[in-house]
């Protein structure tokens, strides 16, 4: 079993990481930690998301920016070959 000390520090870490693999994260702190790094260690998890998923969006958002970019190019470059084959058919 896990031996905790007055501190709240771990004495055997073998045992916490199969403890870990059984035991949920937030009933596992609660009981390692004080309430006040508990609450920011939790803040910091919410905030860590509340990122990745601004990240996702960005990410989707600058993707379909780039091809609609690409999109513009090949459509001005086939307008350009298109005025230039007219120039050539117009000329004697």
């Amino acid at each position: 079993m896990i031996q905790v000390n007055e501190r709240g520090s771990l004495s055997d870490w073998r045992n916490m990481s199969n403890l870990c693999k059984r035991v949920p994260l937030n009933s596992v702190a609660s009981w390692l930690m004080p309430d006040s790094l508990f609450a920011r260690a939790r803040r910091a998890i919410e905030e860590s998301r509340a990122l990745r998923e601004q990240h996702r969006q960005a990410a989707g958002h600058y993707g379909e920016t780039v091809n609609d970019l690409r999109l513009a190019i090949m459509d001005s470059a086939m307008l350009r070959s298109e005025i230039k084959a007219r120039r050539d058919n117009e000329e004697p």
